[in-house]
């Protein structure tokens, strides 16, 4: 009976020390890499997460460097403008930005070794 206490409690505290390294995927990275050295590509904000709900009175979020916004509230002194689903509009008086979720994949001419037409 002894041992049948001590194989649940062994348990109990392996599935705890797993469930506490899980990261939360909308946090932005840290580290190496991830423009947290102080270059200019850390300033920037970045688009994470877009979420669009359906139906007509469906939602859309957006989170941007790690704060979640709706159309109309404010990030670093612009108003998010609009929402779609790979991209959002900021704008700060006359200015706007436009950030997209994806990279835009670079164009070349033929295969990946060029000789593909």
């Amino acid at each position: 009976m002894k041992c049948l206490g001590i194989v649940i409690l062994l348990t109990m505290l392996g599935a705890s020390a797993h469930g506490q390294g899980l990261p939360d995927p909308t946090r932005p990275a840290v580290g190496p890499g991830s423009g947290s050295s102080g270059d200019a590509a850390a300033t920037l904000p970045q688009l994470q997460v877009v979420l669009i709900g359906h139906g007509p009175a469906g939602r859309k979020v957006a989170v941007i460097s790690g704060q979640t916004l709706r159309i109309g509230d404010k990030f670093d002194g612009a108003v998010l403008a609009g929402i779609s689903a790979n991209e959002v509009v900021l704008r700060n008086g006359n200015k706007i930005s436009v950030l997209k979720l994806f990279p835009v994949a670079e164009q070349r001419s033929g295969g990946l070794d060029g000789n593909v037409k």
